[in-house]
């Protein structure tokens, strides 16, 4: 219920009938009750999932609630949220050693920016790519997993598969 209207305060906003203060006062809010459903999602004894948005990506909703209804599949979370590096995320898959590393991004430019970087990643772990900048083809071209679809779907094949 909380993505359909983020995408409509976004369309509102980029058809002008939403101003900058309005869209920024409605998206924190959210983000604040999305966050609220995260509580504890490190806790439990499935399997580890690491997420990051990629280099610049400052869009975490959909990460978050891919999160939030992954855990709620059995699954622990580690979010590292926005604009993260992808040493930042080797450095932490170090420590919590994940069953799956996710980056997420909404361009493209994103996550092709930085290509290298999650083509040696995926080689040291399980990799998935997600977002509207994700695609089949970027995938395998990095070796990655693509996870397509709105997160809760995502989450549940995820779960599903492994």
């Amino acid at each position: 219920m909380m993505m359909p209207y983020l995408r409509e305060v976004g369309q509102r906003w980029a058809e002008g009938h939403v101003s900058v203060a309005q869209e920024h006062f409605a998206t924190n809010f959210m983000h604040a009750r999305l966050l609220a459903f995260a509580r504890g999602w490190d806790r439990g004894l499935g399997p580890r999932a690491l997420l990051a948005c990629a280099p610049g990506e400052q869009h975490t909703f959909g990460l978050i609630g891919f999160g939030v209804a992954l855990h709620q599949r059995g699954w622990r979370i580690t979010y590292l949220g926005a604009d993260t590096t992808v040493a930042m995320v080797e450095e932490a898959a170090a420590h919590v050693t994940p069953d799956l590393v996710v980056v997420c991004a909404a361009m493209r430019e994103r996550m092709t920016a930085t290509a290298d970087g999650l083509r040696s990643l995926s080689e040291r772990w399980p990799t998935a790519i997600a977002g509207a900048g994700a695609s089949l083809t970027l995938a395998a071209e990095l070796s990655a997993r693509y996870l397509d679809g709105d997160p809760v779907t995502a989450a549940e094949n995820v779960s599903l598969q492994g």
